[in-house]
């Protein structure tokens, strides 16, 4: 399913929010991040629920963490 609550397009949304968070741009990736849980909680996405979360929680505890682990992460996103 296509529109504004689609798994397809929250998933664009994760990893827009995860491009964002390596930007700096932490304010930006957490609009993002908040909008792709809103519609992976409306569809029952268990395993991306709590991706999506731990990035979220990332972000509010720890504006600099680890980039190069957010890399990877990004390359598992695109794969999937």
């Amino acid at each position: 399913m296509y529109g504004d609550n689609s798994v397809s397009l929250a998933k664009t949304l994760k990893v827009i929010g995860t491009l964002l968070i390596i930007q700096g741009n932490r304010e930006e990736a957490r609009r993002c991040l908040n909008e792709a849980l809103m519609a992976f909680e409306l569809r029952g996405q268990t395993k991306l629920i709590k991706e999506t979360t731990l990035k979220i929680k990332q972000i509010n505890k720890n504006p600099n963490f680890n980039r190069q682990q957010i890399s990877a992460e990004i390359q598992n996103e695109i794969q999937d």
